[in-house]
């Protein structure tokens, strides 16, 4: 994989182009749950990492000192913490996939790079994410996974 990593940034550093990849291992796991007051008790617990929450009325960034009230259920949200993040999405049954993504040496290995969105104006800045990239079976890669890494401020 080393040789493919220095292939491809070297073809980058030629084309000027800025993404760099590294080498990296990636564990990735999903639970779900149904009750609301589950997930409303983790994003209390969590509300010291940095991450953002859509309720059904409220777009909320992390971090904060309370949960906002009166804002409804959380729909979908991302929270990073170091080497891992947690998103969550609506199942489509009326409960939440929640996945885990964590960088640690019993994951897969995989290519990485990071990218930068703009976030809209409830963000307090851009949005940093982590690409993960497996190998095929024909020796290229794809697109596996993606996580929140946290916020950067625009200049």
């Amino acid at each position: 994989m080393l040789e493919t990593m220095q292939a491809v940034n070297e073809i980058l550093a030629r084309e000027k182009m800025d993404a760099r990849y590294e080498s990296t291992r990636v564990r990735i796991s999903t639970h779900a749950t149904k009750k609301p007051e589950q997930l409303l008790e983790f994003l209390h617990k969590a509300r010291t990492l940095h991450g953002w929450v859509c309720f059904q009325s409220a777009v909320v960034s992390f971090p904060l000192s309370e949960l906002p009230g009166d804002v409804g259920l959380p729909l979908s949200g991302e929270l990073a913490d170091g080497n891992k993040s947690m998103h969550f999405l609506p199942d489509g049954a009326g409960g939440w996939t929640l996945t885990d993504i964590i960088e640690t040496d019993d994951g897969d290995d995989m290519l990485t790079d990071e990218v930068v969105y703009l976030g809209g104006d409830r963000a307090p800045g851009a949005l940093r994410y982590r690409r993960f990239w497996r190998r095929t079976a024909d020796g290229g890669y794809a697109p596996h996974a993606v996580r929140f890494i946290g916020f950067e401020e625009v200049e």
